[in-house]
């Protein structure tokens, strides 16, 4: 059995008929400029909490933080920036501070902030600044509601309760 030929006429594309791609890419282009890494908010979080740390106004750290941005800032630096890092003087009372805006922290702010603890983990020379640090991640680790088990944060909350292994259970391994 032969099946008749398929004839399509389709109209050629007029510039007219790409009109709300063009739009919805400039709209994306404006939302994407507004939000993470490059939006103008997000800069001056960075150059304000960077010009306290230098000023060495530690105690005005706590008081910039006042919005979501403000935090993702600060988590982004204290892993991204030697400098900031060595300044800000980490107290359980500034990692409090983090919780203001919003509380949990957004997932992306808590991710930086858990990166930051390993990176900086073996230069923090306060076990107690290290202690604060690690019982703030796992209260904010709790208090998340995750959709995904395969998720980065899943597997944190997973293994946070567990007790660090002492150098005899390694070599039982």
């Amino acid at each position: 059995m032969r099946l008749p030929e398929l004839k399509i006429d389709l109209p050629e594309w007029k510039d007219s008929d790409f009109q709300c791609i063009k739009t919805a890419e400039a709209r994306i282009a404006r939302i994407a400029n507004g939000a993470g890494k490059g939006s103008d908010s997000f800069k001056n979080a960075c150059r304000k909490l960077l010009n306290a740390v230098i000023q060495d106004a530690s105690a005005s750290v706590s008081e910039i933080i006042v919005s979501s941005v403000d935090v993702r800032a600060f988590t982004f630096l204290l892993g991204s920036s030697e400098d900031f890092s060595q300044r800000v003087a980490l107290s359980k009372q500034l990692f409090n501070r983090l919780t203001l805006p919003r509380s949990p922290l957004s997932k992306l702010s808590l991710l930086q902030l858990i990166r930051a603890y390993f990176i900086r983990y073996d230069t923090v020379a306060n076990p107690e600044t290290l202690s604060y640090w690690r019982e703030f991640i796992e209260g904010q680790l709790s208090e998340l509601s995750l959709n995904s088990e395969s998720s980065d944060l899943s597997k944190y909350v997973k293994y946070s309760s567990m007790e660090p292994l002492n150098f005899t259970q390694i070599l039982e391994i």
